[in-house]
């Protein structure tokens, strides 16, 4: 089964990828032209597609619930973030893809830094699109959603993306 979603909405990236299981492996960019509804005016309307395998051991294991989760993901944080006056995260620098597992940040409240400035909005667009279509490219798979609280108390959101995943 398939379908799309925003990939910088962090509910619906762990719903679809931490929750049901499903991956993506494809990066649409402005999928559905320009909306302007509330919560996608301002920024193309890129999207993942997701696909979900029913029958595979990955969705199976879901099916009663999220399984135990250690505290950090292991592996390559690709963005150095830095936090604006605001309290809302900006990429600051990037680092190469390499390595069997990526991190890549999005924002916690897309919506709410869109709000503040769209700019910030645009610019998290801009760099995500370029970060996942390069990754796909290189054959890695968005598999997993974490989201953590850092020291400060602030919740961060990292797609997981390992370079070989069996599917099904």
């Amino acid at each position: 089964m398939t379908w799309t979603y925003d990939p910088l909405q962090g509910v619906n990236a762990s719903l679809n990828l931490a929750r049901l299981g499903a991956i993506a492996r494809r990066y649409i960019v402005n999928a559905y032209g320009t909306m302007t509804d509330a919560l996608n005016a301002g920024l193309d309307s890129d999207r993942f597609e997701v696909e979900w395998y029913l029958a595979s051991a990955r969705v199976r294991a879901l099916e009663c619930g999220p399984t135990s989760r250690a505290a950090v993901p292991v592996g390559q944080f690709v963005y150095t973030i830095r936090w604006d006056d605001a309290g809302f995260p900006a990429i600051a620098g990037e680092s190469p893809l390499a390595g069997e597992t990526l991190l890549v940040e999005i924002p916690e409240n897309l919506n709410a830094l869109r709000a503040s400035n769209l700019n910030h909005g645009l610019e998290w667009r801009a760099r995500t699109r370029d970060t996942f279509q390069r990754a796909f490219a290189a054959g890695y798979v968005a598999c997993d959603v974490w989201r953590l609280t850092d020291e400060q108390g602030r919740i961060r959101i990292y797609y997981e993306l390992r370079q070989y995943l069996p599917i099904p």
